[in-house]
């Protein structure tokens, strides 16, 4: 029922929060009472988490449609059987390309049930609102969304959540390089999409301020010998605070990110005096696939949010009804007509 699975979403909650704040406080608890602060790292979170992140996800598509009080299996056969049927065959066009990874195939299947299901809800929606009404598919469909804007907004949201999680998911297929070059040599790394990035190093340059050194590394990008521009990673020291920071050069794409470190330069002195022979440099490269799609699902659970919680000009008049009708029936006055907002 979706009772239940309301139920198992908060107690799912309950546990993520749990799992955080005892990992958060343990190294806490560790030093007061054993005198040993014992570092809890991302092993752990991982380890917890995302077992319970993925049925969290599966009850994202579930609890929406499921029947109250008690699913019969007509209704779990018309809600769900199309939604389970894409994301089996999913899972198995993504076993068939190639992925290994059980965890990432498990949740990309996942998202793609709730895809299935949102959409099947909308497009019904959307259907029989426009063979009753005589609307167009589009009126039909805007319609809809407005007259009960809760309810599909939530749904926005779910998709939006739904894109989190398979953007997390491609984490799995990260690729890491790390080299240590001199001028005019290159950095080859191959994206978990198949093709490969050469990161030609130009040099370093370095600017030396009141309170701050810089120093960039110029990398050529090009994919497969198509140039791509360049990437300028940096490490700064603050003087005043003697603080060392990394700027990441990042290009990013809808499919993937790139990212360029400079992580550590051998003669900072040399260079300073512009020495050619001290611009030997370390390197760092990395190729982490959906990251933006962690950005775009947020959009779409802000867009979401936005629409449920949208007020209607309908909505505040049942409410302003609804509280002089209980006024009415406790024996108070009921109060004196107010205007209505500007723009509800």
């Amino acid at each position: 029922s979706r009772e239940a699975a309301f139920l198992l979403n908060n107690l799912i909650f309950l546990g993520v929060a749990f799992a955080v704040l005892w990992g958060t406080l343990f190294p806490l608890i560790s030093e007061g009472f054993w005198g040993e602060t014992i570092t809890v790292g991302p092993p752990f979170f991982n380890r917890v988490a995302v077992p319970i992140g993925l049925v969290l996800l599966a009850l994202t598509g579930v609890g929406p449609v499921i029947a109250w009080r008690r699913a019969s299996p007509k209704n779990l056969r018309r809600n769900f059987f199309m939604p389970v049927v894409i994301a089996l065959s999913t899972a198995g066009l993504l076993f068939l390309l190639g992925m290994r990874h059980g965890v990432a195939i498990l949740t990309f299947s996942l998202s793609t049930f709730v895809f299935a299901v949102i959409a099947q809800e909308f497009w019904k929606g959307t259907r029989a609102r426009a063979r009753i009404e005589g609307e167009g598919v589009f009126r039909a469909f805007f319609h809809l969304v407005a007259r009960n804007r809760g309810r599909w907004g939530g749904y926005i949201v779910h998709v939006g959540a739904a894109m989190i999680f398979a953007a997390f998911a491609g984490s799995a297929f990260d690729a890491d390089v790390t080299q240590t070059v001199e001028p005019g040599e290159t950095i080859s790394i191959t994206s978990a999409w198949g093709h490969t990035y050469d990161l030609k190093y130009e040099g370093l340059s370095v600017s030396q301020q009141p309170n701050m050194l810089q120093i960039v590394g110029l990398l050529s990008v090009s994919r497969e010998g198509e140039p791509l521009g360049t990437l300028a990673p940096e490490k700064r020291q603050y003087l005043l605070w003697d603080n060392l920071v990394n700027e990441v050069g990042i290009r990013t794409t809808p499919r993937e990110d790139l990212y360029a470190i400079l992580a550590a330069v051998e003669n900072v002195q040399g260079i300073l005096a512009n020495d050619p022979d001290a611009q030997r440099a370390t390197f760092e490269i990395q190729v982490n696939p959906l990251v933006g799609w962690i950005w775009y699902g947020g959009l779409v659970i802000t867009i979401g949010s936005l629409i449920g919680l949208w007020p209607s000009r309908g909505s505040v008049r049942a409410e302003r009804e609804r509280v002089v009708a209980d006024l009415a029936v406790a024996g108070d006055s009921p109060p004196r007509p107010v205007a209505e907002p500007a723009g509800v």
